[in-house]
């Protein structure tokens, strides 16, 4: 029981010493807490932010070359430089003397899990073993000096979307399988990904009927489930995947040199039922959204808009 008291008292004592330092250093009139809102971006046509966004990540650094890690912001122990929630809301205790320079991560949990790894932001890995990606969005941002709430510009995909438009006629309850390797590990630093590691990953792709063929309006295939894949930023370096495909257990045809920006939606638009090798249109378009008319604005009837 003496044992049990001392402990307790020497507790009591770490903490006092800790609040009379954090004080202290308030008084001085030189650190102050400020409120960090992180929020994402939607793509090019903006939206509304998704609720389901909910794992929230950054590491905080005192140069813009983000080596020297800012190990006063949170008031932990041992201190810390990084935080992660589940809402964007982030509490930062900083001196107001300095200037801050941030790496922002967002993620959509699958399951109550996120499917990467963010022990370090310069090396976010995605952990699933079949190579799926959820939807994932990433930064960089500053504080500068003698700042208070703040509420940072919105953050940017990580990933790319891969659609698969069919222009010609097709039966539904056939298979179309894609195959590919993809990269796994993304520098939200540097915007690339890795050259290096890479992943196998198969996606089956349901039919669906589609009784006339339209090029003019293809059809997005499982639009309600599309393909997401880590990709580099527009100054992140050039990214190029190779997919094959083969379409109710026919010989395998490829698209090759399929290019790859995070926050784009990259669009495959051809006839995937040929068994025969043809000519397939990619276009890396910065719109995200799914409905033709929004990937293709020029298709657009101005006589279906609605009135202003």
């Amino acid at each position: 029981m003496k044992k049990y008291l001392f402990l307790c008292l020497a507790s009591m004592i770490v903490v006092l010493a800790g609040c009379e330092n954090h004080e202290a250093a308030q008084e001085d009139g030189k650190f102050e807490y400020v409120e960090l809102n992180m929020t994402v971006d939607q793509g090019a046509v903006t939206r509304a932010t998704d609720g389901s966004v909910d794992h929230f990540v950054i590491e905080v650094y005192t140069d813009d070359t983000y080596n020297t890690p800012a190990n006063e912001v949170f008031v932990s122990d041992p201190p810390t430089n990084r935080a992660e929630q589940d809402n964007g809301q982030f509490k930062l205790y900083i001196d107001r003397t300095k200037a801050y320079y941030i790496l922002c991560w967002a993620d959509k949990k699958i399951s109550g899990s996120s499917l990467y790894n963010t022990d370090d932001l310069k090396a976010v890995t995605l952990t699933t073993a079949n190579g799926v990606t959820a939807e994932a969005w990433a930064g960089k941002r500053s504080i500068p000096l003698n700042s208070a709430t703040i509420t940072v510009e919105p953050l940017k995909r990580a990933v790319a979307k891969v659609a698969l438009k069919e222009t010609g006629v097709m039966l539904a309850g056939k298979e179309l399988v894609m195959t590919f390797k993809q990269p796994t590990q993304f520098n939200v630093l540097t915007g690339a990904v890795s050259a290096v590691t890479e992943t196998d990953r198969t996606v089956t792709v349901p039919t669906q009927a589609i009784p006339t063929a339209n090029p003019a309006a293809p059809v997005v295939l499982d639009a309600a489930h599309p393909i997401f894949l880590l990709a580099p930023s527009l100054t992140g370096g050039n990214n190029t995947v190779d997919f094959s495909f083969s379409y109710d257990g026919q010989a395998t045809y490829p698209i090759s040199n399929v290019p790859l920006k995070a926050n784009y939606a990259t669009n495959l638009i051809g006839h995937f039922t040929s068994i025969y090798q043809v000519d397939f249109e990619v276009d890396c378009s910065e719109y995200w959204e799914t409905d033709i008319d929004k990937d293709f604005p020029e298709a657009a009837d101005p006589s279906t808009e609605p009135e202003p």
